[in-house]
């Protein structure tokens, strides 16, 4: 699933057709959805602390480009965890 992040906003500026299959929710609905409400509070406290840690490392001059890969828990529309 391919996403676009609004890190201000705490929200999507994108998402694919793809979410319907993993998380239940169309394109539309889930755009409407903040981080926050889509990720259990552990895992939104861990993409927090690694975007603040890789924006600092990349102001810092220490890397070219922010990344990282991270394995969080997710809701899907059923509230079951993915």
């Amino acid at each position: 699933m391919v996403v676009g992040l609004d890190l201000l906003a705490d929200g999507f500026t994108f998402v694919s057709g793809a979410c319907y299959k993993i998380f239940g929710y169309t394109p539309e609905e889930y755009i409407k959805k903040k981080v926050k409400e889509i990720m259990t509070p552990d895992s939104y406290l861990l993409v927090q602390e690694t975007i603040k840690r890789e924006f600092a490392r990349f102001f810092a001059g220490e890397i070219e480009c922010p990344k990282a890969t991270l394995e969080v828990q997710q809701y899907h529309k059923d509230d079951t965890l993915l």
